[in-house]
């Protein structure tokens, strides 16, 4: 590890310009803010390791939190982060707080991602590579925690966006369709009766879905819905009502269209049996909304845009969300969808070699070799061990980031080198 040092001579010697934080917060994050062409200034701060991953530098990642309108920084004791000694620059970004996960929010990243690439200058007129004592490497990936990773990849397949390089994208937990990501699945404390993840397939299309029963549904009257109590429910106890026997089905405001949106096939089975709620968006316009929105829709773009592009999905036995699964549906899926993608190294956790680097090689990581035909109705594939005090879901994201630097410099098979 490094210590910053203050040289002295005929007074202290000041640092290299852009690198003046070294001297006040040599252990904390710089905050950084870019300009935008076509929109306010983009506020985020950067993490710079104390010594870079390798001799030419440090590579760089960009954490993608989940949620829908998430503010992350100023980081705090309690904020959901990577590792800071791995050796990578992790960049954590404001996003769009106002267009649930949309084009505002993939232009806000694709922007960074310039940055992160060295080929703009923040509006203190600093690029990365200056920021950074130990210098920059190229290597450039994205880190999506949970719906973090839908982003993610949408950003990466969106081609209006303009993206010098991305060389991975590493997911933890990142729920992969319309029904995962509202929920629909239920959980430890709200249960669904009618899920099954066998149920839950991959289609041509590029989209996961689960076949269950939603009848009979029902629909709460409109005064009594919000952005947090959804009208739509399946009425399992055949009340007439909505009660604690009852699945509520999730949805998600967007605050462009102002109007909630269900999952694809709720909202189709809504209209067959005419109980779609008002302000709600009709299963066209949900269609499109989650095309966007789901990874696997956007991989084909991606790896034809980046042809090298690599992926790393990762997850715990127990989900921070989607506690109520019985397989990892989720994560398997998504190594599914790269590999069926085209995307030309896909796998299934970080190697243990990264993991033994964090907390030792007594745990039992799971090894798995990239590129060897993953798929969602798979039942064999182990989840890593849970999350604890002593180690965290990002400690997995941060391993998977980890290789996918690596491999990036080396083309090959990170954990042999």
């Amino acid at each position: 590890m490094w210590t910053w040092t203050l040289v002295l001579a005929c007074g202290t010697k000041d640092p290299p310009p852009c690198q003046e934080w070294t001297l006040n917060k040599p252990s904390s994050g710089v905050t950084i803010s870019l300009s935008r062409p076509d929109g306010p200034n983009i506020d985020l701060e950067a993490v710079i390791p104390q010594q870079g991953q390798a001799q030419d530098g440090a590579g760089t990642a960009i954490f993608v939190h989940g949620g829908w309108s998430p503010v992350q920084i100023p980081l705090t004791n309690d904020s959901v982060t990577l590792r800071t000694d791995m050796g990578f620059t992790t960049l954590y970004p404001n996003l769009g707080r106002n267009d649930a996960r949309g084009e505002p929010s993939r232009a806000i990243l694709a922007r960074v991602l310039q940055y992160a690439n060295g080929d703009i200058a923040d509006t203190s007129d600093c690029t990365l590579d200056e920021r950074i004592p130990d210098g920059r490497a190229e290597p450039v990936v994205l880190a999506g925690f949970s719906n973090g990773g839908n982003l993610a990849w949408a950003t990466a397949g969106d081609v209006n966006q303009p993206i010098p390089r991305l060389d991975g994208i590493a997911t933890f937990e990142t729920p992969i369709s319309s029904q995962l990501i509202v929920g629909e699945t239920g959980t430890e404390r709200h249960p669904n009766p009618r899920f099954k993840s066998e149920d839950c397939t991959f289609d041509t299309t590029g989209s996961v879905n689960c076949a269950f029963d939603y009848t009979p549904l029902f629909a709460v009257p409109s005064s009594e819905c919000s952005e947090t109590n959804r009208c739509l429910f399946i009425d399992i106890d055949e009340s007439d009502s909505l009660t604690e026997a009852d699945v509520q089905l999730g949805g998600v405001w967007d605050p462009v269209q102002e109007a909630t949106v269900y999952s694809v096939p709720a909202t189709i089975a809504a209209e067959e049996y005419g109980r779609l709620p008002e302000a709600t968006l009709a299963s066209n316009d949900a269609y499109l909304f989650w095309e966007q929105r789901e990874a696997p829709q956007s991989m084909r773009s991606a790896v034809e845009r980046f042809p090298n592009l690599a992926g790393i999905a990762t997850g715990t036995e127990i989900d921070h969300v989607l506690n109520n699964l019985d397989r990892a549906i989720h994560v398997i899926g998504m190594v599914h969808a790269m590999e069926h993608s085209g995307i030309q190294w896909a796998k299934l956790h970080p190697d243990p070699k990264y993991l033994a680097d964090i907390h030792g090689s007594g745990e039992n990581w799971a090894d798995i070799p990239p590129n060897i035909g993953v798929r969602i109705e798979d039942t064999e594939w182990p989840m890593e061990p849970e999350d604890g005090p002593t180690i965290r879901g990002t400690d997995y994201l941060s391993a998977a980031i980890a290789e996918l630097i690596d491999r990036s410099r080396t083309m090959g098979d990170s954990a042999d080198h």
